[in-house]
C-alpha cells in the first residue's frame, strides 16, 4: 500500500507540471514591474525591507523577491519554474497534513490532488508577484500545523506561524486553527496540555496589537493604506460576512463556471431588470445579483451537507475532518476583509486568495462524497474523478488566457528591444495604440499592458541601460496606468507619451531633438506593432 501511495505521488506531481506547463508561455503581468523598478538598481538597503508599514507587513517576501530579481533578473523562464516548484513544495505538505487527519491515506492524496487542481486558486501559482508570498506563507503554515499537531513543539510551531506571517498575513487564523485542530481530533491531549495550546491565540493577540501599532508609525510608502481609508465600516462589515460565502463556493466551483452559470441563469430574466446582455448593468447583475445567490445557495447547502454527514456517518473521523474542513475555510476567509486597496462589495474574490482556504474545502468535499457513497474508497475515487476534469478544464482555460496576454506582451517588448537595443540619452516613447483595455474610456487608448507602458518599458530597459534609481523612486512620474510625461535625472532622460500634442510640448520645453523619439502604432485586432519613428520624427520637422 505504500509504494501504491508513493507512486500516486508521483503521478500527482507529473498532473501538477502538466496542468501549470502553460505558464511558461506567460508573462509577468501588474506588480511585478513596479518591484522590479525598486529592486533591479544596485545598493538595495536589505534592512528596509524589516521596517514598519501601515498596510502589509511582508519583509520576508519582499526580501526574497529581492533575492529572485538579483539572480533572474528579467528572465520569466526561471520565475515560471520556481512558481510550479513552490506549488509542488505545498502540494506535498497539503498530503502530509491531509494524511495527519484520514486514516486512510489514499482519501489524503486525492485530497491534495483536488487542492493541487484546484482551478479558482491557480492565480497563487500563475502570477509570480504573488507566488512568492502566497507559497511562502502557506509553506510556513503547513509547516507550523504538522510540528505543533504531530510533533508537540509548541513554540516550534508558533515561530514557524511567525515566519509564515512575514511573508503574508494570510494565515494569522493559524493562531486559532492550531489548537483547534487538536481539540476537535484529539481532545484527550488538549485537555491535558490546555495552557500550552492557549499560548497560540496570546501569541496571535500580541502579534495582533504588533500590527495595530504599526499603524501609527511615519508612512514610508505614500501609497501605503488601511483598509478604513478606502471602505466604510458598512463596506467592511459586509465583506465580512459574504467572503466566506464567497470563498466556501469558489473553492469548490470553478469561479470561470460559476460565473457562466450566473450568465446563464440572467438570461432568463426579464431585460427591465438585468439590463441588455453584453451592458455594464448586465454584467453588474451577472456579478451582485445572479452570482451572489449562487454562492449563498451552495453555502446553505454545504452546511446541510455537513450537518447529514455528521448525523448519518458511522465514522467519527470522518464528522471530525468535513466539520474542520468548513471551519478552516471560514476562520482563513476573514483575511482577506482587512486587505486595503479595493471599495465597495466585493463580488468576486481575487484567484489568488482562495489558494490557502481551499485546503478546508479539499478535506470537506473528500469527506463529503465519501461519506454520501457510504465510505466506499473505490466509489468515492470515480465520483472525484469528474469534479477534477472540471477544475483541470477550467484551470487550462484560465492559463491559456495568461499564456496568450503574456506571449503578446513579451513579443511587444522583444520587438521594440530588438529593433532598439541602446536607447538615446534622453530617449522619448511615443505609443499608439487602437484601442483601450481593462475598463479605460475609449478616449484612453493603451498598450496591452496592466502597469503604466511607459515605466514597464524603463523597467524592461533597465538591466542594460543603467537608468538612475531617481526614475523609480518618483511615484508621481508614470505610475498611473495613462500618466505621460517626461523627466531628466543624472544625465538621463525618459518620457513617455500617447498623445502627439503633448510629445510635442515635451519636446519644444526641453529642447530635445527627433533622435530621441522612438515610436510604435499597436494594431490590437492583428496584434501587430508597426515602427512609425521615421514618420514621426519628420513631424518634428
Amino acid at each position: 500500500m505504500k509504494n501504491i501511495c508513493w507512486i500516486f505521488f508521483v503521478i500527482i506531481i507529473i498532473l501538477i507540471f502538466l496542468a501549470y506547463f502553460p505558464i511558461f508561455r506567460g508573462f509577468f503581468q501588474h506588480d511585478e514591474w513596479i518591484a522590479f523598478g525598486q529592486y533591479l538598481p544596485a545598493g538595495k538597503n536589505l534592512f528596509s525591507f524589516f521596517r514598519p508599514t501601515v498596510a502589509h507587513y511582508v519583509p520576508l517576501q519582499q526580501l526574497l523577491f529581492y533575492l529572485y530579481v538579483s539572480v533572474f533578473k528579467l528572465d520569466f523562464f526561471w520565475y515560471a519554474l520556481s512558481s510550479i516548484l513552490l506549488h509542488l513544495f505545498v502540494v506535498y505538505l497539503t498530503i502530509v497534513f491531509f494524511s495527519l487527519l484520514f486514516k486512510k491515506r489514499i482519501l489524503a492524496l486525492f485530497a491534495g490532488l483536488y487542492f493541487a487542481l484546484e482551478a479558482s486558486g491557480h492565480q497563487a501559482t500563475s502570477w509570480i508577484a504573488a507566488d512568492i508570498n502566497t507559497h511562502g506563507a502557506t509553506i510556513f503554515g503547513l509547516l507550523a500545523v504538522i510540528v505543533g499537531y504531530k510533533y508537540h513543539r509548541i513554540w516550534l510551531s508558533i515561530f514557524l506561524l511567525i515566519i509564515s506571517l512575514l511573508f503574508k498575513e494570510i494565515t494569522v487564523a493559524f493562531f486559532v486553527i492550531i489548537p483547534l485542530m487538536v481539540l476537535i481530533f484529539n481532545k484527550e491531549r488538549f485537555i491535558n496540555n490546555r495552557i500550552k495550546y492557549l499560548q497560540f491565540p496570546l501569541v496571535g493577540f500580541i502579534y495582533f496589537i504588533f500590527r495595530l501599532v504599526m499603524t501609527f508609525f511615519p508612512r514610508a510608502d505614500v501609497g501605503s493604506q488601511i483598509v478604513v481609508e478606502t471602505q466604510s465600516i458598512s463596506e467592511i462589515f459586509v465583506n465580512a460576512v459574504t467572503f466566506p460565502v464567497k470563498i466556501f463556493t469558489q473553492s469548490l466551483i470553478p469561479t470561470g463556471f460559476l460565473l457562466n452559470i450566473a450568465k446563464i441563469l440572467t438570461k432568463m430574466l426579464p431585460v427591465d431588470i438585468t439590463g441588455l446582455f453584453g451592458t455594464t448593468n448586465f454584467d453588474n447583475f451577472v456579478e451582485q445579483v445572479s452570482l451572489q445567490t449562487i454562492n449563498w445557495t451552495v453555502f446553505i447547502l454545504g452546511i446541510l451537507l455537513m450537518i447529514y454527514v455528521i448525523k448519518k456517518s458511522r465514522d467519527k473521523t470522518a464528522k471530525n475532518i468535513i466539520v474542520f474542513g468548513w471551519i478552516f475555510v471560514i476562520l482563513n476567509s476573514f483575511i482577506y476583509v482587512l486587505s486595503p486597496g479595493r471599495s465597495g462589495s466585493i463580488p468576486v474574490v481575487d484567484s489568488r486568495n482562495i489558494y490557502l482556504p481551499s485546503l478546508g474545502a479539499a478535506l470537506f468535499i473528500v469527506t463529503a462524497i465519501y461519506t454520501l457513497v457510504r465510505e466506499k474508497i473505490i466509489v468515492t475515487i470515480l465520483v472525484l474523478i469528474p469534479v477534477l476534469v472540471l477544475n483541470i478544464f477550467w484551470l487550462e482555460k484560465e492559463l491559456k488566457i495568461l499564456g496568450d496576454r503574456g506571449t503578446e506582451r513579451k513579443n511587444i517588448l522583444y520587438e521594440i528591444k530588438s529593433n532598439y537595443p541602446v536607447l538615446p540619452p534622453k530617449v522619448v516613447f511615443y505609443m499608439v495604440s487602437d484601442s483601450s483595455y481593462y475598463g479605460l474610456p475609449e478616449a484612453d487608448r493603451i498598450f496591452p499592458f496592466e502597469t503604466n507602458f511607459g515605466r514597464t518599458l524603463m523597467v524592461w530597459y533597465l538591466p542594460t541601460e543603467n537608468l538612475p534609481k531617481g526614475f523609480f523612486s518618483q511615484i508621481d512620474f508614470l505610475h498611473g496606468l495613462t500618466d505621460e510625461g517626461y523627466r531628466y535625472f543624472e544625465n538621463r532622460g525618459f518620457g513617455y507619451f500617447r498623445n502627439l500634442d503633448s510629445l510635442l510640448m515635451a519636446i519644444n520645453e526641453n529642447k530635445l531633438g527627433k533622435e530621441s523619439i522612438i515610436a510604435y502604432q499597436y494594431d490590437s485586432v492583428s496584434k501587430t506593432l508597426t515602427d512609425i519613428t521615421s514618420q514621426v520624427r519628420e513631424k518634428i520637422e
